[in-house]
């Protein structure tokens, strides 16, 4: 477990962040950029389940299998064919500018519902956990978050 420590010397408090390496998937002519949201990819049957992350897609309700926030983008705007990458995810921790939408405010849980990769307010009937909580008002599309860890990795 992450110790959490302020060591007075330069000021900076060392908040715990937890991160993964993981083989990514970008659909042909597609992008990942950082601070979108991640999720398992369910369709990878060559290297399985957990193997490989996609941008997390939209789901009514929240998509239970995001788990963390790109820290590196994927290009393949100009690719024929699925693109895979393998870049560092953020899995738990305060992560600074991540993908929200409109209107996400501090202290509310998010999930990812409307839009692809990025996070909004969880609301009444999403069944979905909650894969962050809202640090701050959204300026934008973007606002700090605190990524809750979901034990996947």
């Amino acid at each position: 477990m992450a110790i959490h420590k302020v060591d007075g010397v330069d000021g900076d408090a060392n908040f715990p962040k937890k991160f993964v390496r993981l083989r990514t998937k970008v659909a042909a002519s597609g992008t990942l950029a950082a601070g979108q949201w991640v999720a398992i990819d369910t369709t990878d049957t060559e290297n399985g389940l957990g193997a490989t992350a996609v941008i997390a897609a939209t789901v009514s309700g929240g998509n239970a299998l995001v788990f963390g926030v790109a820290t590196e983008a994927i290009d393949n705007s100009s690719g024929s064919s699925n693109l895979f990458k393998v870049i560092k995810i953020q899995t738990a921790g305060k992560f600074v500018d991540a993908a929200v939408t409109t209107g996400s405010t501090s202290g509310l849980s998010l999930v990812v519902d409307a839009n692809i990769g990025t996070a909004d307010i969880r609301v009444d009937g999403d069944e979905a956990p909650p894969c962050a909580i809202a640090l701050e008002d959204a300026t934008s599309t973007t606002a700090d978050v605190m990524i809750l860890d979901k034990g996947f990795f």
